[in-house]
């Protein structure tokens, strides 16, 4: 055995170019000794290919993956953690996922320094029935004197 395994990217290549000639209407036995011939892999291989691309069709070329190290919290990291193996996946598929639904959102967070604008805007209201309205107290007039309690009732006597 000369070689070993292909890695994802070069096996979809190569699912690929088998896909390419059978969509070109190449016999699958011409088409397994061409690619046999274009990848330096024997025919029996080659076929492989070709039945994979007949019977599927295009696969998709996975992208390269880098090395990303992050600091979190350790709560978190724990709950990313049991997330993924409750799932029977990896740490790295569900940060993946979740950092690509995050962007896709379109939504840009504020830079240091930089007010939000109106659509990202953060609306901070008083709780209902205090009597604060833009964080200063209120009652029906100016001169109403000291507040007791709600706007609108009248004091005890």
């Amino acid at each position: 055995m000369a070689g070993g395994r292909v890695g994802d990217a070069e096996y979809a290549g190569r699912v690929n170019a088998a896909a390419e000639l059978a969509e070109a209407g190449v016999p699958v036995a011409e088409a397994a000794t061409v690619l046999a011939a274009r990848f330096a892999v024997s025919v029996r291989q080659a076929r492989r290919y070709v039945d994979q691309a007949v019977a599927e069709g295009r696969v998709e070329v996975p992208e390269a993956s880098v090395v990303f190290t992050v600091k979190l919290p350790a709560g978190l990291a724990g709950r990313v953690r049991a997330y993924a193996r409750g799932r029977e996946t990896t740490i790295s598929a569900v940060a993946a996922r979740a950092l690509t639904e995050f962007l896709a959102r379109g939504r840009r967070e504020p830079r240091a320094g930089e007010r939000p604008g109106r659509r990202d805007a953060v609306r901070l209201r008083p709780p209902r029935g205090h009597g604060f309205v833009g964080g200063l107290r209120h009652s029906r007039t100016a001169a109403a004197g000291p507040y007791r309690g709600r706007p609108g009732r009248k004091a005890a006597p």
